[in-house]
């Protein structure tokens, strides 16, 4: 049965046109191209026919890159990235299991000719020259083409996809030299707040492909998630971030040898504290003091501070250290009203603003 189910995703694969990924990658601080390479998985495996067969993709890293044209080291790194987080599995070297469970609320679909074709580009000044579209232009084309086109401000698509305001310019701006979107006359906002309508250039192949495999016109789009789904996304993406800049920091740090060996001693003067007699506990830990303070002086000397590997370091409320409850009673917190009411993060207060930029 595994294999009839194996046979009939190859097949599928082969009729793809697109791929869809749903927004609650974005709250796992997925790199772009990782979000795009978890779509591809997503959509060619881990749905059940209900007859107990589970669709899966086989294929190797060429034929991956060949489909979404990311290059086989990051194909590596998204498919640990993924492991990790648990949303894949792996049943051999090349054969691949997406978690459809992990995932809910809106979803986003790219045609994959728009994943690996490179295109002939002419910008404002009139240069011409070729090349293919970065991994925030695809996720950026991938929601206005699911959409059919947009009217909204880039400060607003920022906060859909999670990308940075200015990833959003930069992608728009190379969409549009690439002629797959334009803007009708008089309908541009002078700046990154004020509403844009965006149109989608027809005419590409993929308009025409998806009249055979799928109806996009006539199916409505995902519904979004519901509040407390939104809520929880806005949460974990926090924690994620959070966890990001302190791996950065961890990472930054390892990379001194002296960083590596005072933690060595460390270890080793722990250990021998922990069987240490009574009388002599009181010296291991004046030890372990002072290398704390040799450890401190390390990571002070190449910027980092022993508080920058900890992702408490980056908490950005901390009545409820970014899991949506008060520490002190467990209730609730405001912080994410405060954040969605005001269109602005919580004020200062019960706030910090520390940390290095990921």
């Amino acid at each position: 049965m595994a294999e009839t189910a194996t046979a009939k995703s190859n097949k599928k694969r082969e009729e793809l046109y697109y791929i869809g990924f749903s927004r609650s990658l974005s709250a796992s601080a997925f790199s772009p191209l990782t979000q795009i390479l978890a779509g591809l998985f997503e959509t060619t495996s881990g749905v059940d026919d209900g007859q107990g067969n589970v669709s899966k993709l086989t294929a190797k890293y060429d034929k991956i890159n060949e489909l979404t044209g990311i290059p086989a080291p990051t194909i590596t790194r998204g498919i640990r990235s993924l492991k990790d987080e648990s949303y894949l599995k792996k049943e051999d070297s090349s054969t691949y299991i997406f978690e459809q469970s992990k995932v809910k609320g809106r979803k986003w679909y790219c045609p994959l000719e728009v994943c690996n074709r490179v295109f002939n580009i002419t910008d404002d000044d009139g240069n011409t020259y070729s090349r293919g579209l970065t991994p925030g232009a695809k996720l950026v084309y991938a929601f206005i083409y699911t959409k059919g086109g947009v009217n909204i401000s880039n400060t607003e698509m920022a906060e859909e996809l999670d990308l940075a305001p200015n990833t959003i310019t930069a992608a728009l701006r190379l969409l549009r030299f690439a002629k797959l979107i334009y803007y009708p006359k008089s309908y541009v906002g002078v700046n990154g707040h004020q509403k844009s309508r965006i149109k989608l250039t027809k005419g590409w192949s993929w308009f025409r492909k998806e009249k055979q495999y799928r109806a996009r016109l006539n199916v409505k789009e995902t519904p979004a998630e519901d509040e407390e789904t939104t809520r929880e996304l806005y949460y974990s993406k926090l924690q994620a971030k959070a966890q990001k800049k302190a791996d950065k920091a961890c990472k930054a740090a390892n990379k001194c040898i002296e960083y590596t060996l005072i933690l060595g001693e460390i270890a080793n003067e722990r250990r021998r504290s922990f069987t240490a007699a009574p009388e002599q506990v009181q010296t291991h830990e004046k030890r372990l003091g002072l290398l704390y303070a040799q450890r401190d002086d390390i990571l002070k000397n190449i910027g980092l501070s022993s508080e920058q590997l900890d992702p408490g370091y980056y908490v950005k409320c901390k009545s409820c250290n970014d899991t949506g409850y008060n520490v002190d009673n467990g209730t609730p917190c405001d912080c994410y009203e405060r954040r969605t009411k005001r269109g602005s993060p919580p004020d200062k207060k019960g706030r910090t603003t520390k940390g290095i930029e990921a």
